[in-house]
């Protein structure tokens, strides 16, 4: 039987409660804490910060202005990248169709690598709603593999961009 310490609970109620032998150490620990010496805890903190820093960009709802800013400036960038290697201008995407493969290409590019809004995607590039953005990113990504046309059109898109 293991006693449970005090300092290892978040629950101060929980100190002293003794577990069943059935149960290890490290099934009964929750989120946040760990069972180790303080080196262990700077080990993990640090292999934590490098997989968060792999994680999608998509997950910073909380961000700074900063990082939002940044991503705002390089999602204009790919949109100019777009239009140019498209030989888009800004008059002509009203004309396109809302799903214009073209336009779902760029839309794509900056949904993958930013994390501005949908919104923001659609009302630039003239593509009606977010829901709209969203379907014909993730159908011309579908494409993308067997599409020679649209693959060609992505990797001068990434090279503009660049």
């Amino acid at each position: 039987m293991t006693r449970i310490l005090q300092q290892k609970t978040p629950d101060p109620g929980e100190a002293g409660r003794v577990m069943p032998d059935n149960l290890s150490l490290q099934s009964t620990l929750r989120r946040g804490w760990y069972f180790g010496a303080q080196g262990f805890r700077e080990k993990a903190l640090k292999v934590g910060e490098s997989v968060m820093k792999l994680a999608s960009p998509r997950k910073n709802y909380g961000a700074s202005a900063e990082l939002k800013d940044h991503h705002l400036h390089t999602a204009a960038r790919l949109l100019q990248a777009g239009m140019k290697v498209c030989k888009l201008r800004k008059d002509d995407l009203a004309a396109l169709a809302c799903g214009d493969e073209r336009k779902a290409l760029i839309a794509l590019m900056i949904k993958e690598r930013t994390t501005v809004p949908l919104d923001w995607i659609a009302k630039e590039l003239v593509m009606g709603t977010r829901s709209t953005v969203s379907r014909r990113a993730a159908e011309v990504k579908k494409e993308l593999p067997t599409n020679e046309k649209l693959s060609r059109l992505m990797k001068r898109m990434d090279k503009e961009a660049r």
